[in-house]
């Protein structure tokens, strides 16, 4: 979790680019709707709105468009996030 209280998974764009390929997929945490698209920036969603993009470091993150994603979904380091191919 940074400073912004974006939430970086242990996903690279490398590894996930290899295993999700053109498939549909969710990412899915705890009793929150899942995440089925990658955005590219910020401001891809509406503000206040979930998203999840590939950070500086090509890991994927979870991130709310100028808002905490720890503090509004109420996730943690050790949390259980799952990536489900469709």
């Amino acid at each position: 979790i940074d400073g912004f209280g974006n939430l970086t998974l242990n996903v690279h764009k490398t590894l996930f680019d290899k295993i999700v390929g053109d498939r549909d997929f969710a990412i899915h945490f705890k009793s929150h709707d899942p995440i089925t698209d990658i955005s590219t920036h910020y401001m891809d969603v509406p503000y206040g709105e979930l998203l999840c993009r590939f950070n500086s470091t090509s890991n994927l993150e979870i991130a709310v468009n100028n808002f905490s994603a720890a503090e509004i979904l109420e996730l943690k380091v050790g949390d259980s996030v799952q990536l489900v191919l469709e």
